[in-house]
């Protein structure tokens, strides 16, 4: 995968997320930003950050800051990082959809919609 991002550190939060639906990504009225409904019902939206195009964060609806991607190339000793992903939740399900709906949201700002 050319996309590796490296375990991102967890956080206690003061909510559990819900997670049912993340199979639409849909877009959301704020520029640059595209949201989900988690597998538990809670909507979710990455925002690409503002002067830095590879730059993502996530966002518990309405603007609950719970996770940011930052493109960032290092050597490791299992071979090349290519993101930093840290997030302040510990919901493992969560995690899954939010790096899946990430991928694909970086995919579709790569190669168009």
């Amino acid at each position: 995968m050319s996309h590796l991002i490296l375990p991102g550190t967890t956080h206690k939060y003061c909510f559990q997320p819900n997670l049912t639906d993340s199979s639409f990504l849909t877009m959301i009225p704020i520029a640059s930003a595209r949201g989900f409904t988690s597998s538990e019902g809670k909507r979710f939206e990455w925002r690409r950050v503002q002067g830095n195009p590879t730059s993502y964060d996530l966002y518990m609806s309405p603007d609950i800051h719970i996770a940011a991607f930052r493109r960032f190339v290092s050597s490791t000793a299992v071979g090349t990082s290519h993101g930093l992903l840290q997030y302040r939740f510990t919901n493992d399900i969560l995690l899954l959809e939010s790096l899946l709906s990430l991928c694909l949201i970086r995919w579709i700002d790569l190669h168009g919609t």
